[in-house]
């Protein structure tokens, strides 16, 4: 099967796939500086939590090898200044802020700012390569819940595009079709930026999947109808309780879900479990540009004075979840710090 890496290093750049230009056009922005990494996380050229925070790490990396000084203190403060900068690019993402801590927090235990630049360039390469092994895991372990003969819906773009280069419940679904199971796969377009028609559908093809997709609002009736066995998603955040934030629409699925006695799984790292928050109500939901709304491929399809609320983060309750499939298993709230 044809491997897809939404990300390269290479040659003290990162090389980025614009998931803008896809299914049409696979283009690719060569990122020079931190500047140009988080355009292309703010432009949605890249996004997805797990791709995010390699970028993120990426982006550290580029910042730090830009500095001439060879003042620690002066160093630091720049970085943090970057920090904050990295995090607010995507504030809904928790990942962002997971690396930017994991990175950040071990470099005063460094004497020099070389030994700094060296180690924040070799913890990048390192998540990126970790992150590729965690997808294989929750691959593993998802794939067992996955039967002969079955219709898998998923929501939204949680394949390789949106990780290391395997994906999460887009992986698991992968795993089992490579592991000789005869399935179907169900992908919602995912409005208004339309991950799963353009993304999601477009990696299936290339993996060469039966997939059927539907309108966001047909998914009621193919589950109504019994067209569906079980649902399987990603996530960005998710909190001590198990409510979790993900894609706009994935709250309304797990009712629709649970309403219909249908499982509903949500794959993801355990390092973006916040433990910190006791549920979803403190998640922060993001909100983008009205134009992805009324406008589609430069064609106005709203008129301009209508109001839009352009909410693309939705949170999803712990009582509608059938369980979360991680690196370490498939396990089950409240969570704790041992994740």
């Amino acid at each position: 099967m044809p491997e897809i890496y939404p990300l390269e290093w290479s040659n003290e750049r990162l090389k980025i796939l614009d998931q803008t230009k896809l299914p049409k056009e696979q283009a690719v922005i060569i990122a020079n500086n931190y500047v140009d990494v988080l355009d292309s996380i703010k432009s949605m050229s890249i996004r997805g939590g797990s791709v995010l925070s390699i970028a993120a790490a990426y982006a550290l990396t580029l910042a730090a090898k830009s500095v001439s000084t060879n003042d620690v203190q002066k160093f630091l403060e720049y970085l943090e200044n970057i920090t904050y900068e990295i995090i607010n690019s995507r504030p809904s993402m928790s990942s962002l802020l997971k690396v930017i801590d994991k990175i950040f927090g071990k470099l005063s235990s460094l004497s020099t700012v070389q030994e700094m630049k060296d180690f924040v360039q070799s913890e990048a390469e390192k998540i990126h390569k970790e992150d590729l092994s965690i997808n294989y895991r929750i691959a593993n372990f998802g794939e067992n819940l996955i039967s002969t003969g079955q219709t898998i819906l998923t929501h939204g773009n949680t394949g390789a595009l949106a990780t290391s280069g395997y994906g999460t419940a887009l992986g698991i679904i992968r795993k089992a079709y490579e592991s000789g199971k005869k399935i179907n796969v169900i992908v919602t377009e995912t409005r208004p930026f339309l991950h799963g028609a353009r993304l999601t559908t477009w990696e299936l093809v290339q993996l060469g999947i039966p997939t059927n997709l539907i309108v966001d609002s047909a998914a009621g009736y193919m589950m109504v109808n019994k067209k569906i066995d079980s649902i399987i998603v990603g996530a960005q955040r998710i909190a001590k309780n198990g409510d979790f934030a993900n894609e706009i629409g994935t709250y309304s699925l797990s009712v629709i879900a649970q309403n219909n006695n249908i499982p509903f799984y949500v794959a993801a790292p355990t390092s973006i479990i916040d433990t910190e928050s006791l549920d979803g109500s403190s998640f922060p939901i993001e909100e983008r540009n009205r134009e992805e709304v009324i406008n589609f491929n430069d064609l106005e399809i709203s008129p301009k004075a209508i109001s839009v609320s352009n909410i693309t983060t939705d949170i999803t309750p712990c009582e509608n979840i059938s369980g979360f499939i991680t690196e370490s298993g498939i396990i089950y709230p409240p969570f704790n710090n041992t994740y």
